[in-house]
């Protein structure tokens, strides 16, 4: 990745500076955490690369939605979401050790489990795709902390939730490319006739489909 790629993470919240034994739960998403970010091997795991951030949706009650809509330029694609903010001090992962594979549809939303720089090692999310598929990845979050009238801080571990799920989207322009060791960002305009898009491909049946999307093209340019 080089400094273009990467972004000035958003200062640190004083109070977490002052507080470093703080708990994961114990961070206000909108004050502390948000916004969300992708992480993953395609980024070389770096927390402040552009393009993997997450959009704020919506808030409806106690819920905030975030979205990310990108490409697959690859089958398959593990990862994990942390803070811009926080880094790895607040990340989220799958609470079945090993990794989950997501499917799809919101329907089979799962629940991600919520720790730190020292939780969640090599338990990742899978997403697996057609190539070239355009996703849309959400998180709900749930408060579980709440600031009183007099500024206190309360925490109620079990009141926060993390629901993610995806979604494949047709009408959605992504605003990323994502292949398993490197990310495109913007994501440009797919054409089959560019060389470029052949040799992403990353296992035989990609490569074949792209080559013989390719012929079609050209078989109707003549």
């Amino acid at each position: 990745l080089t400094e273009e790629t990467r972004r000035r993470p958003p200062p640190m919240p004083r109070e977490v500076e002052e507080r470093p034994d703080m708990r994961p739960e114990e961070f206000r998403l909108e004050e502390e955490v948000e916004p969300l970010q992708l992480v993953g091997e395609c980024c070389k795991w770096e927390a402040n690369t552009k393009g993997l951030d997450f959009s704020f949706f919506r808030a409806y009650g106690v819920k905030r939605v975030h979205r990310l809509v990108f490409r697959m330029q690859a089958g398959r694609l593990e990862f994990q979401v942390v803070s811009q903010r926080l880094g790895f001090t607040w990340r989220l992962f799958p609470k079945r050790a090993g990794g989950l594979v997501l499917s799809r549809g919101q329907h089979n939303q799962v629940e991600a489990g919520l720790g730190g720089e020292c939780d969640g090692h090599s338990t990742n999310f899978v997403l697996q795709e057609a190539f070239l598929s355009v996703i849309q990845l959400s998180i709900d979050l749930q408060e579980g902390t709440s600031i009183d009238a007099a500024g206190r801080r309360s925490v109620t571990p079990s009141k926060f939730r993390a629901l993610i799920h995806y979604d494949v989207v047709f009408s959605e322009r992504p605003q990323v490319a994502i292949a398993p060791t490197w990310i495109q960002y913007p994501a440009q305009e797919i054409s089959y006739l560019d060389d470029e898009l052949i040799t992403a491909a990353t296992t035989p049946e990609e490569r074949a489909d792209a080559l013989a999307r390719r012929r079609k093209i050209i078989r109707e340019l003549r």
